[in-house]
C-alpha cells in the first residue's frame, strides 16, 4: 500500500495526458520535484505545526511537479524537441537533483551518514 500510491497517482496523471494525445515519459522526475518542492516547507520550517501544513504542501508540490513538465512543453514547443526523450531525460536529472540534496544541503546531521532528511513534524506527515 505504501508503494502503490505514488504509482497510482502518477498512473492517474498519466492517463489525463494519454487521453489528450500528449505523451510523458518522465512522470516520475515530475513526481520527484513534487516531493522535493513539497518536502522544503517542513525542512526549512521544522518548528510549523498547525492545519496549513498539509495543504500547503500539496499545492506547493503540485506547482514544483508542473514547472518540471513546463520545461518539457518549453523544448517541445520552441526547439521542436522530441517531448518523449526530454521528458525521460529530466526524469534522470530530478533524480540526482534528489540525491544531492539528501547527500548535502538536505541530510540529517544524526542521520549516521545515511542519504536521508530529518525526520518531519508529526503535522507534516501523512495521515
Amino acid at each position: 500500500l505504501l508503494k502503490t500510491g505514488p504509482l497510482l497517482l502518477i498512473a492517474q496523471g498519466l492517463a489525463i495526458g494519454f487521453r489528450a494525445k500528449v505523451f510523458n515519459i518522465g512522470a516520475e522526475g515530475q513526481f520527484i520535484l513534487g516531493a522535493i518542492f513539497a518536502s522544503a516547507i517542513p525542512i526549512w520550517f521544522p518548528q510549523a505545526t498547525g492545519q496549513w501544513i498539509w495543504p500547503s504542501m500539496l499545492v506547493i508540490g503540485a506547482l514544483g511537479g508542473a514547472l518540471w513538465a513546463s520545461l518539457t512543453a518549453f523544448w517541445r514547443v520552441r526547439l521542436n524537441a522530441n517531448e518523449i526523450l526530454v521528458s525521460l531525460m529530466l526524469a534522470l536529472v530530478a533524480a540526482q537533483l534528489l540525491n544531492y540534496l539528501l547527500l548535502a544541503p538536505w541530510k540529517d546531521p544524526n542521520g549516521f551518514n545515511f542519504p536521508q532528511s530529518v525526520m518531519f513534524q508529526f503535522d507534516a506527515m501523512v495521515p
